[in-house]
């Protein structure tokens, strides 16, 4: 039991999206970018780790920033 704690707190921390479109796998993050027309708004590109499928995801802009 000790190793599996061991082996958890060695793994990176990822940032999961929602799941995918094309297959339902798990996406990470990839990169955030503002909105081209919403000042409020980012979009989200997320990256499927099982089929490699990019998509977007529209997000409301984090009210403050450290």
């Amino acid at each position: 039991m000790l190793a599996m704690l061991d082996l958890r707190a060695q793994q990176p921390k990822l940032l999961a999206g929602p799941p995918c479109e094309r297959c339902g796998g798990v996406t990470r993050l990839v990169r955030i970018e503002p909105h081209k027309r919403h000042k409020r708004r980012h979009i989200w590109a997320l990256e499927c780790l099982s089929c490699g499928t990019e998509q977007t995801a529209d997000m409301p802009a984090p009210q403050h920033v450290h």
